[in-house]
């Protein structure tokens, strides 16, 4: 499967991984002055709480062009949401998660970015509300498939919006 493959690829350079999501640790007050390399640039929010998979997600979907900001649970994904002055056109959540489970996540991020749309995924988990989900283990191609709609979805819903 492809999904293991990529997988092993990245428990060899978790070390690597690590060390480049370390460095791109930024204080939540500095968020404001974080902004997409080009205008246009999709941001996805992606809460996952464990590192393997959470990097295995952004190294997917930065590969495809998008901006992607990380959270360890649900609680750091609402606080990043906040802070981020820009669009976020999609979150990707687990399920289960500490702190805030995805489900609230998603029920917060809903009431505060309404054009943001949603994707949960889990390994012990299933669709709920509507959301729509992707089982653990998924294929990466699956992921961004998913991902690539949702951006799409949101584009539309925000260029609808009469100022």
């Amino acid at each position: 499967m492809l999904a293991v493959s990529v997988l092993k690829q990245l428990t060899r350079h978790l070390s690597s991984v690590n060390a480049f999501e370390t460095g791109k640790q930024r204080n939540m007050d500095d968020l404001q002055h974080l902004r997409p390399l080009q205008a246009d640039q999709p941001v996805v929010l992606v809460a996952e709480d464990e590192a393997m998979i959470r990097n295995m997600v952004r190294i997917a979907l930065e590969r495809i062009g998008m901006f992607v900001l990380t959270a360890c649970n649900g609680e750091q994904a609402v606080q990043l949401s906040r802070k981020f002055p820009g669009t976020i056109q999609a979150l990707v959540s687990d399920i289960i998660m500490p702190k805030l489970d995805g489900l609230g996540l998603c029920e917060q991020i809903r009431r505060e970015r309404p054009a943001t749309r949603l994707l949960l995924i889990s390994g012990a988990g299933c669709a709920v509300d509507g959301i729509p989900f992707l089982q653990k283990p998924f294929m990466i191609d699956e992921l961004k498939q998913k991902v690539r709609q949702m951006v799409a979805e949101a584009t539309l819903a925000l260029s609808n919006v009469v100022i």
